[in-house]
C-alpha cells in the first residue's frame, strides 16, 4: 500500500476531484483518504450525482476514496448511513462501491500501521445557513466521542480530522468562542492519539506545525481546499515521509 494521498476540502467539486483522482492514478496511488468537507449533500440531485461521477471515475482506476465528515456535509445522511450501510472489513461505511465514510470516528490498521479518523468542526457562519438545507447541528464532534477516545487510550501512528489543534497558525482566525472550545477538543483528541503524523483541512490553508503533547510531539499539516495548489500531501506508510504539492518530501521517519 505504503503511499496515500490526503486530500483537503473538496466541497462537492466533481470535476476538481475527478482531476486529482486520475492524478493519483498516473502515480500508482490506490488509496486517497480526504480530510472532511467532502461534499455529501445527496438530499439533492447534484449530490447524488456528485457521488455517482466520482464513484465512477475511482471504479475505472481502481481506487477506494475515504472521507471524514466536515461540518459542511448532511449529517442526517451520515448518521443513518453509518448506522445501516454495509461496512467494508475495517469497518469503514460504503457510500458507493469505491466512496467509503470513515465514520465519525474510526481507528483501523493497513499494513501494521494504525490510523485514527475523528469527523465534525463548527460553522462559523451558521447565521447565514438553514438547518437540514445548508446547516446540521451534529457537525461538532459530541463530548462522548472525545471521552471515548480518552477511556480507550490508544495511541495511533496516523490521526485525520476535519478541525485543528488550539495551535493552528493562523493569524486571521474570527474570534468565537464555539470554534475555540472545539479545537479544545481538538487538543484532548491529539494528547490521547499521539500521532507522528496529523494531516486536516477546515481552514483553506496550507500549513506545517507541530503540536505537543505529554510524549513529545506531532508533525501536522493543515490542506487547503479544492483548486488550491496545497490541497494534497502524499503520505508514504512505509518511512512516514510526507511529498508536498510542491514536490518537496519531508522525512519523518517511524517514530
Amino acid at each position: 500500500m505504503s503511499k496515500i494521498m490526503v486530500l483537503g476540502d473538496t466541497h462537492g467539486s466533481g470535476k476538481w476531484l475527478g482531476d486529482k483522482i486520475r492524478w493519483a492514478d498516473k502515480k500508482g496511488i490506490k488509496k486517497i483518504i480526504q480530510v472532511g468537507d467532502f461534499g455529501l449533500w445527496d438530499h439533492d440531485e447534484d449530490g447524488v450525482r456528485f457521488l455517482d461521477y466520482i464513484n465512477e471515475i475511482l471504479r475505472s482506476t481502481g481506487i477506494r476514496l475515504y472521507f471524514l465528515g466536515g461540518n459542511h456535509e448532511n449529517w442526517d445522511h451520515l448518521e443513518w448511513y453509518e448506522k445501516n450501510l454495509p461496512k467494508d472489513y475495517s469497518g469503514h461505511t460504503y457510500i458507493r462501491s469505491h466512496v467509503m465514510y470513515t465514520g465519525r470516528m474510526k481507528r483501523w490498521a493497513w499494513d501494521n500501521k494504525y490510523f485514527q479518523a475523528v469527523g465534525g468542526a463548527y460553522s462559523i457562519d451558521r447565521a447565514h445557513r438553514k438547518v437540514g438545507k445548508s446547516l446540521w447541528l451534529q457537525e461538532t464532534i459530541p463530548d462522548n466521542v472525545v471521552y471515548g477516545l480518552e477511556k480507550a487510550n490508544r495511541q495511533s501512528d496516523y490521526l485525520f480530522t476535519h478541525d485543528a489543534p488550539t495551535c493552528v497558525p493562523m493569524k486571521n482566525l474570527k474570534i468565537d468562542i464555539e470554534s475555540e472550545m472545539h479545537r479544545k477538543k481538538m487538543d484532548q483528541i491529539g494528547r490521547v492519539v499521539q500521532p507522528n503524523l496529523w494531516f486536516h483541512g477546515h481552514y483553506h490553508q496550507w500549513m506545517e506545525y507541530s503540536f505537543m503533547h505529554q510524549s513529545g510531539y506531532s508533525f501536522v499539516y493543515g490542506l487547503d481546499k479544492d483548486f488550491e495548489h496545497f490541497s494534497h500531501v502524499i503520505l508514504d506508510t512505509e518511512n512516514d515521509n510526507v511529498t508536498t504539492a510542491a514536490n518537496k518530501t519531508i522525512e519523518h521517519g517511524n517514530v
